[in-house]
């Protein structure tokens, strides 16, 4: 009995690790990397992630650069086109230049 039971958790780990390559080729995931997208407008915007969609991926990749109120505007709506298009989103923010000198 006691050689069975070893025979069987053998072949349970043989069996398993066959498996696990399988699901985790099962889980990749297709994404697009489509920088700059906040810079172009809503039209442009829904257009790209509606297409994006299409393509079956899951997620985008895009940059945030400038801190104004129309690019911030851009990159909320961005967030909002995406979420409707269930994709996962991953922003690069850049740092942006200071255009106001500050007073002493």
């Amino acid at each position: 009995m006691k050689k069975f039971a070893h025979h069987a958790i053998f072949s349970g780990w043989v069996f398993v690790t066959f498996l696990v390559p399988g699901l985790a080729q099962a889980r990749e995931e297709i994404s697009i990397d489509r920088s700059n997208l906040t810079r172009e407008n809503e039209a442009v915007q829904g257009k790209t992630l509606e297409d994006i969609h299409a393509l079956h991926a899951r997620w985008f990749r895009d940059v945030l650069s400038g801190t104004t109120q129309q690019t911030v505007a851009r990159f909320v709506n961005e967030l909002k086109l995406a979420r409707q298009n269930n994709l996962k989103f991953l922003a690069n923010v850049l740092p942006a230049r200071q255009t106001t000198t500050m007073a002493t």
